[in-house]
């Protein structure tokens, strides 16, 4: 399935999750705002953070 929503982008995939009950959340990571966020990414560690399901992070190979 394809779900086009606007707003915050953490935010948006925790509301879309919560409602699809998913087995896995698939998501990429490239921020570099702290360590964490470094390591993550602000939103993937939002996701990470805020999800009552397993997330499964994909880091940027072309990121340095």
């Amino acid at each position: 399935n394809i779900i086009l929503r606007e707003g915050k982008a953490g935010k948006t995939i925790i509301q879309i999750s919560n409602e699809q009950n998913p087995d896995l959340i698939v998501i990429g990571s490239n921020g570099k705002d702290s360590l964490s966020d470094y390591i993550l990414g602000t939103t993937t560690s939002y996701v990470v953070d805020n999800s009552k399901f397993p997330v499964l992070v994909i880091p940027d190979m072309y990121n340095g």
